[in-house]
């Protein structure tokens, strides 16, 4: 039974560490659009929210970084005021 229950934590422990670096390797435009899409009302087409998510992208001056990984503990990727930007972004009720 030890060997089973140990087999198992590390097997979590993996699947974990392969979603963190895989969520943190997605481009700032990427997860900026996926939450435009998610969070907008469904009275905005697809274009429009995309639309939206380019125009915020502008406003917060990560225009720049949009074709770079977010990264994370795992991943170097933007810095962390551009982190934090993105974050407010998505975070926004508007965005």
């Amino acid at each position: 039974m030890a060997f089973a229950s140990s087999y198992c934590a590390r097997d979590v422990g993996e699947t974990v560490v392969s979603r963190l670096t895989r969520a943190n390797s997605r481009a700032l435009f990427r997860r900026l659009r996926f939450a435009a899409i998610l969070r907008l009302p469904e009275s905005f087409s697809r274009e429009a929210k995309i639309a939206r998510a380019e125009d915020v992208m502008v406003l917060l001056g990560l225009k720049d970084v949009a074709d770079i990984k977010v990264g994370g503990e795992l991943v170097k990727g933007i810095s962390g005021g551009e982190k934090r930007r993105l974050s407010l972004a998505v975070e926004s009720k508007s965005l």
